[in-house]
């Protein structure tokens, strides 16, 4: 008498359907335990964080940056005050007596 195999191609289907398997083999019960367990392990211990590779010491290695473009920051609003300032002296004028 031949062993019934279980197919592994469609592995999903036959975790659905364990109730249903008629399979007399051990090699492939066996098999089918060690899968169930890899999966309920890979589900039970995923994390929300699990793809973060964290290494605070990029903060430091990054302050370079950071102070570069704070810097670019800083250069940009005073060149924007001092075209401000400057229209604005050259386009002041002296005012009327009118004007008060």
């Amino acid at each position: 008498m031949a062993n019934k195999h279980i197919d592994f191609s469609n592995i999903n289907s036959v975790l659905e359907n364990l109730d249903s398997l008629s399979c007399d083999c051990d090699a492939c019960l066996e098999a089918l335990e060690a899968h169930a367990a890899d999966i309920t392990a890979e589900n039970t211990e995923s994390g929300l964080l699990d793809d973060i590779d964290f290494a605070p010491a990029n903060f430091v290695t990054n302050l370079g940056y950071m102070g570069s473009g704070m810097l670019g920051i800083f250069v940009v609003i005073a060149l924007i005050m001092g075209v401000t300032t400057l229209l604005n002296k050259i386009f002041s004028g002296k005012k009327n007596a009118e004007e008060g």
